[in-house]
């Protein structure tokens, strides 16, 4: 079966779809991971297809960003062309970051930068009090981890399992449940990590998230 030609949609046509398909029992239930986050209650199949619609647009994500639901956010960073994403508007659009998975995709559209700076945004956001900041900084790391095709020296993998082992306790919730996730990724490289990791794991042991 052919493939569908995806459509060129204006952002007034993205949010009536939303609004087609919300559910406020979905809201209620998706809200328990962060009540502050702003939910329509758009199951997570239904944005998935949505996302498959829509071509890439760099504009329209700019405008969904700002629209400002969680659903509108996670449809920005899908369709956001990773070559126009500067520096200023990651750094704008991390500290807005309120939903767990959000954070998570939203780091994996900033490694698809291949910027720079990423390992300077890494130390910074690994480093942060703020919740959501954290967790991205942390899925930066761990898309890095799981990256094959580059070299980065075992002596920054290092470095965050030190950290991990250190502050895997004390950091929130949801920063504590993707820094449980990245030594398995470091650990995957080779076998120095993989030693490295196991023994970091083994030493912070259990770890109690929402």
């Amino acid at each position: 079966m052919a493939r569908r030609k995806p459509e060129i949609m204006t952002c007034a046509d993205v949010l009536a779809l939303f609004d087609d398909l919300r559910s406020d029992q979905i809201a209620t239930v998706m809200s328990r991971r962060n009540p502050q986050a702003y939910i329509l209650g758009v199951r997570f199949g239904d944005l998935d297809r949505i996302c498959k619609r829509i071509q890439r647009d760099s504009e329209l994500a700019r405008e969904l960003w700002a629209s400002g639901s969680f659903e509108a956010r996670t449809v920005a960073v899908r369709i956001m062309d990773p070559t126009d994403l500067d520096a200023s508007t990651i750094d704008a659009w991390v500290v807005q970051i309120d939903f767990p998975t959000l954070a998570v995709e939203f780091a994996n559209l900033v490694y698809r930068t291949a910027s720079a700076a990423n390992s300077t945004r890494m130390q910074r956001w690994t480093a942060s009090d703020a919740e959501f900041v954290q967790r991205v900084g942390f899925a930066l790391v761990m898309a890095l981890a799981s990256d094959a095709t580059n070299a980065e020296p075992d002596a920054s993998f290092l470095a965050y399992l030190e950290q991990i082992e250190r502050d895997i306790h004390t950091s929130p919730n949801w920063a504590r449940e993707l820094m449980n996730q990245v030594p398995v990724a470091i650990g995957a490289r080779n076998d120095r990590l993989f030693a490295a990791a196991r023994r970091t794991a083994v030493a912070y042991g259990t770890v109690e998230v929402f």
